[in-house]
């Protein structure tokens, strides 16, 4: 049937032609007799369905897990990562952001370097950050899902993989019991399997040594791993702990390697009289130095977390979008495009 249609296509192409052509003759003051032209156009025809159909230019093959998984690994040891929950937010209250608040977030960290991001939750405004990440520039994007029982959660995220490298399905919620390991893995492989990207879980870095079959979950490994929770808050002692959980984990997967990327890593800058922004900044300038791969915890202040002193000063940045000092060494700067471990070196000269 398309091969017909082709050749009706082509035929009428031919005709056409031929008119084309003895109009311009007749214009010139020539012409052909009718039995002449209708003999060519004849032979036109004939020579036009015996040529060979076409092959068409090749299409380019479907881009499979492995590459997208290939991709998101080069994006890991080369980005400079934040995680991001984004202000003029309150979940406990029901409060959301606009999606200019959004996008005013999202320039911010863009402008103090930061080109990869990973979200928590993906209902109502938040299935869009991963669209207006992309829109400013944001070249990696890991979309969180905060609930692995949340439907609309699930069918948000699967919905916007068009512009996400990865998914981190759940955030904590074996260890503080929100929801079991057969509902995680479910959730993880339905997202994957629907979208061809790569999927992890975090959960606190305890956990991993504990539970062989957390072990066992994701396409990389995604822990959340405070130095302020084991009781490490001068930046020397708190980064030489990450680094050390860092060599402890990675030993625990030298028989079946796997990329370990940590979620979370930070120290709080208030609520505490022994941490300050200073120290906030030593610590990221430390750890830098080191080969642990991990995501700056967090992009902004949240004032709505109140469960313990420190936990609304976080951030990068203070609530309302300004930095606090150790943005102005974040990312290393002016070295964003060389690899990790490269920029992480060279930034403590």
């Amino acid at each position: 049937m398309c091969k017909d249609l082709f050749l009706n296509h082509r035929i009428k192409r031919t005709i056409a032609l031929w008119i084309t052509l003895c109009w311009l003759l007749g214009a010139c003051g020539l012409t052909l007799s009718p039995p002449d032209f209708e003999a060519t156009v004849q032979v036109a025809v004939q020579q036009t369905i015996a040529a060979p159909t076409p092959q068409g230019s090749p299409i380019a093959p479907t881009p499979t897990f492995e590459d997208a998984l290939s991709v998101l690994q080069d994006k890991f040891a080369t980005l400079c990562w934040v995680a991001y929950s984004p202000t003029h937010f309150d979940p406990d209250q029901g409060i959301y952001p606009s999606e200019t608040e959004i996008r005013e977030d999202l320039r911010v960290l863009h402008s103090a370097g930061f080109r990869g991001l990973t979200t928590y939750g993906a209902e109502l405004v938040l299935q869009h950050v991963p669209r207006i990440a992309r829109d400013l520039g944001f070249e990696g994007v890991i979309m969180g899902v905060w609930s692995p029982v949340s439907a609309e959660e699930l069918t948000n995220a699967k919905q916007a993989a068009a512009y996400v490298d990865g998914y981190s399905i759940g955030n904590e919620g074996l260890f503080f019991g929100r929801y079991d390991f057969d509902t995680l893995k479910a959730a993880m492989d339905d997202v994957r399997a629907t979208t061809q990207k790569p999927v992890a879980t975090a959960d606190v870095m305890s956990s991993y040594f504990d539970n062989a079959d957390l072990r066992s979950l994701g396409d990389w490994i995604f822990p959340t791993a405070h130095p302020y929770w084991n009781g490490n808050k001068v930046p020397q002692a708190a980064a030489t702990w990450t680094e050390q959980q860092f060599i402890a984990l990675s030993e625990l997967y030298i028989a079946t390697p796997r990329l370990i990327v940590f979620k979370e890593v930070g120290l709080p800058t208030a609520g505490d009289p022994e941490v300050s922004e200073a120290g906030q900044a030593e610590y990221y300038r430390l750890l830098r130095a080191t080969n642990v791969k991990f995501f700056y915890f967090e992009a902004f202040d949240q004032s709505w977390k109140t469960s313990q002193p420190v936990e609304p000063y976080w951030g990068v940045f203070r609530s309302d979008r300004s930095p606090k000092p150790v943005v102005d060494h974040i990312c290393a700067k002016a070295l964003l495009r060389l690899p990790l471990i490269v920029w992480q070196a060279v930034a403590v000269q």
